[in-house]
């Protein structure tokens, strides 16, 4: 979500320099794509560490039900990081293939962009009620 907002904020500033529709698309779409990449792989290394810690730890307090069970919650965390990122991934990456440049002239593909909006939007849906309900059972 954060990176929507930089990536609106970017198209704004573009806006403000006059610079033309596809160039303000462009930069914003291009950034919002290597946002997320760079995020995934951060949090992808911080899944890892998480997960050699978590099998050690079952294992050192359960043996061998503890190395089974810590490596299930490993893996079904391991899945929902996967589906979750793979939205965002595919999202910005569809967008990015939204303009493309055919020749001197840039034409836009609106079948990327429709499909990279709504993955997207489905992304932000998603991670939205993850975080509000667990907030709102706290009430």
């Amino acid at each position: 979500m954060f990176g929507l907002i930089i990536a609106a904020i970017i198209a704004a500033i573009n806006a403000f320099g006059d610079k033309a529709s596809e160039v303000i698309f462009q930069n914003s779409t291009n950034f919002l794509f290597d946002w997320y990449v760079i995020t995934t792989i951060i949090i992808g290394i911080i899944m890892i560490i998480i997960t050699l810690v978590g099998v050690g730890v079952g294992t050192a307090a359960g043996g061998v039900l503890g190395f089974i069970g810590a490596g299930a919650v490993s893996l079904l965390g391991w899945i929902i990081f996967a589906l979750k990122r793979g939205l965002f991934l595919s999202g910005a990456y569809f967008l990015t293939k939204g303009l493309v440049m055919t020749g001197a002239e840039p034409e836009w593909v609106i079948k990327n962009l429709i499909l990279g909006s709504i993955i997207l939007f489905i992304a932000v849906i998603t991670r939205s009620k993850g975080s509000s309900s667990s907030s709102s059972s706290s009430n």
